[in-house]
C-alpha cells in the first residue's frame, strides 16, 4: 500500500506517528478469570509451566489495590529502569494465532528494585490466604522459594488512573505479521518502533483504528475529526 493512497490511512499514519512516544504495548498471560485470580490455563514455558500460573494473572485483583494505589506485574516491565514513566501501556495476549489487545493503563511507574519487596510483603501480609488459596484453585504447585511465595509488583499508578483490564472488550488485531515482529516484547524504542511502522503500515493502522475504538478514544477522536 502506497502511503498516499489513501487519505484515511495517511490520517492515521499521522496520528500512529504523533502518539509515538506515548504508545507502548506489553504481551500479558492469557486468562479466563479476568485476571483477578489465576485460570490454571497456561502453558508458557519457564516459571508458569512448571508452576501452573503466573503473576500478571492477578493484574485486576483487589489484593495488590490500597487506597491510594494499585499494584501490578509485567512481565516485559521487568528489565526497565527505575522511575521509568509510561504515559500509556496497552495490554495484548497471543493465543490460537489470534492477537488481542485487552487492556490499557495510563501513568505508569516502574518501581525501584529495592522498593519492591517492601511492598510484596506488606501486600502479602494482608492476602496471603488469598494468594494459597487462588493457585491451589488453578491446579498450580506452590512455590518453594519464600521469593516466591506472595505476589510480586514492578509497577504502580495512582487509584486515580485510567485501569482498564476487561476480556468483553478486548479487541481482535488481525496482524499477524506485526505480532511476528513484535515478539513478547514491549514496543518501547523510537526507531524500532518506527522501523515496525514502515515494514506494516497497515497492521499499524489497523492496531491505532482498533485501540481508538475503545481504549483510546478520549485523546485520538479529536484527531481523527480534525481534516488533514
Amino acid at each position: 500500500m502506497e502511503l498516499n493512497s489513501d487519505i484515511h490511512f495517511t490520517r492515521l499514519f499521522n496520528i500512529y506517528f504523533k502518539y509515538l512516544d506515548m504508545i507502548h504495548l506489553a504481551r500479558i498471560l492469557n486468562n479466563e478469570h479476568n485476571w483477578v485470580s489465576p485460570s490454571g490455563t497456561q502453558q508458557v514455558n519457564g516459571f508458569t509451566q512448571i508452576h501452573g500460573f503466573g503473576y500478571e494473572e492477578w493484574l485486576n485483583s483487589t489484593y495488590l489495590s490500597t487506597k491510594k494505589y494499585k499494584y501490578g506485574f509485567i512481565e516485559s516491565l521487568h528489565g526497565r529502569q527505575p522511575n521509568y514513566n509510561l504515559d500509556r501501556v496497552y495490554l495484548f495476549t497471543y493465543r490460537n494465532s489470534v492477537f488481542k489487545i485487552v487492556g490499557a493503563i495510563r501513568n505508569i511507574r516502574v518501581i525501584p528494585i529495592n522498593e519492591r519487596f517492601t511492598i510484596e510483603n506488606e501486600l502479602i501480609a494482608h492476602n496471603q490466604d488469598g494468594f494459597f488459596k487462588d493457585i491451589e484453585k488453578a491446579h498450580g504447585n506452590i512455590p518453594e522459594h519464600e521469593n516466591d511465595r506472595r505476589f510480586k509488583v514492578n509497577f504502580i499508578v495512582d487509584c486515580s488512573s485510567d485501569f482498564i483490564l476487561d476480556a468483553k472488550r478486548a479487541i481482535d488485531v488481525s496482524a499477524g505479521g506485526l505480532y511476528n515482529e513484535l515478539g513478547s516484547h514491549m514496543i518501547a524504542h523510537r526507531m524500532y518502533r518506527l522501523s515496525v511502522l514502515y515494514k506494516f503500515p497497515s497492521e499499524c493502522v489497523h492496531l491505532i483504528e482498533a485501540l481508538e475504538a475503545d481504549f483510546l478514544r478520549d485523546q485520538v477522536t479529536n484527531d481523527l475529526s480534525v481534516k488533514m
